[in-house]
């Protein structure tokens, strides 16, 4: 069924890159309020823009932005509003977190900030299932260093596991975005210089070891310092890549 506008809504004069911001706004408001839900389709382009009382190159650009972030799928049939994952809509926040001058020792604070509380949730609300996950990735690990394999991917599943065991959707939700970003390609010199250090394998092994033992214990403050070790050095590491090729952490600080 085709929604959009209900009546005819003239908005105040703007200019026209204005508009579709404006355009934006109002059908966001109404995917936010319930007025159009998953699997809705939009009316036309030329509906809404003469309910609005703009021109349809700015519903098509405010349509263009909502896909973007993942809230409305456009088809050759029309187009539909979406149920997306927080991760979606959250992904192009952090990347232009990054972009827009913020230095990678703040996204390292910000993902320390999430980690920590992460692993101190985990210890207190842990499933038997969730340690069982957490054990199984950790053994993943060591098998990984001790075959020296790469171990990025063991490595990002434990602390997608760890979050997913926090049983705070939100929490798990930014953390897999943020996790998605630290995986993205334009990061892998930071990735290969955190496991370059001789015998870092190794030692992330160890910390990812105290972590599990703390959630396994349901040792609250025991795990959120174990993460926050762990993750400091992760800082520790990486600034120094920076330092040594002087260059600033992605921009200035």
């Amino acid at each position: 069924m085709r929604k959009g506008i209900p009546g005819r809504v003239k908005l105040k004069r703007e200019t026209e890159p204005r508009r579709h911001q404006l355009v934006q706004q109002r059908l966001l408001d109404m995917i936010l309020n319930g007025e159009l839900a998953p699997g809705d389709q939009l009316l036309p382009e030329r509906d809404i823009a003469k309910a609005l009382g703009v021109s349809r190159p700015s519903v098509r650009q405010a349509i263009s932005s909502l896909a973007s972030l993942g809230l409305v799928q456009v088809t050759p049939r029309g187009s539909y509003v979406t149920a997306p994952d927080l991760g979606t809509v959250l992904m192009p926040v952090l990347v232009a977190m990054v972009r827009n001058g913020h230095t990678y020792w703040q996204f390292l604070e910000f993902r320390m900030l999430l980690e920590v509380e992460a692993a101190r949730l985990a210890a207190g609300r842990r499933t038997v299932e969730d340690l069982h996950r957490l054990e199984y990735w950790l053994r993943s690990l060591e098998e990984a260093v001790r075959q020296q394999q790469s171990a990025l991917e063991p490595d990002f599943q434990f602390h997608l596991a760890l979050a997913a065991a926090s049983h705070n959707d939100l929490l798990h939700q930014m953390i897999v975005a943020l996790l998605n970003v630290v995986r993205h390609e334009a990061y892998a010199p930071l990735l290969e210089a955190v496991y370059a250090p001789p015998g870092e394998l190794a030692a992330w092994v160890d910390r990812s070891r105290e972590i599990v033992a703390a959630i396994r214990d349901q040792n609250t403050e025991l795990a959120a310092r174990a993460m926050r070790s762990y993750l400091e050095r992760v800082a520790e590491i990486t600034l120094g890549h920076f330092a040594a090729r002087q260059q600033p952490p992605m921009t200035s600080r």
